[in-house]
């Protein structure tokens, strides 16, 4: 899906403080939904310039203001990038959350499955068999003894989950454990 995105700086004359100073604020707005978030920076309004959306004037301090601005857009398109190039979903909040470096939570296998199991313990007698409550213990064992085995890790994030993770998983249920079902 083709997105639109454009990413600007905005002066916050509102909040200039005692000396003077006001906070710049990078504004990313994506299919016509926006996001502010603070540059961490301020500077006085008459070193602004609205419509170039960036620091004029004389000095060093323009220039390094102005690069660590034009630093913080690439940032915010490489995230935009990153999304699309791995097919995730691409909204102001992702954006967000990939410049201040939180990114979704990671799952790993194992663990799943282990709350699963515990889930199934709960519900023993209830709506579930003991033997069936076996059956997914001893699947969690054969999996965790695979996963030592083939990649030499005590986990696997679901990310990296691939479907020639399956079709060795089973191969080594069938050899290894002569499981034919």
């Amino acid at each position: 899906m083709e997105h639109s995105m454009y990413i600007s700086f905005q002066l916050k004359r509102s909040k200039t403080n005692k000396k003077g100073l006001a906070p710049i604020y990078l504004r990313v707005t994506l299919d016509g939904k926006r996001l502010e978030l603070s540059a961490h920076r301020r500077i006085p309004p008459a070193s602004w310039d609205n419509q170039l959306g960036c620091a004029i004037g004389p000095g060093d301090e323009t220039i390094i203001l102005n690069n660590y601005l034009d630093a913080l857009k690439a940032k915010a398109q490489k995230q935009y990038n990153i999304l699309d190039s791995l097919g995730k979903e691409i909204t102001v909040d992702a954006i967000k959350n990939g410049l201040f470096g939180q990114t979704e939570k990671k799952y790993y296998l194992l663990n799943v499955l282990r709350y699963h199991n515990d889930e199934m313990q709960k519900r023993v007698g209830i709506d579930v068999a003991l033997g069936t409550y076996k059956h997914y213990r001893t699947a969690l064992t054969r999996l965790q003894d695979f996963i030592r085995h083939q990649y030499r890790k005590d986990d696997i994030l679901l990310d990296d989950l691939k479907h020639a993770f399956i079709t060795k998983f089973e191969a080594w249920l069938k050899t290894i454990h002569k499981c034919s079902h």
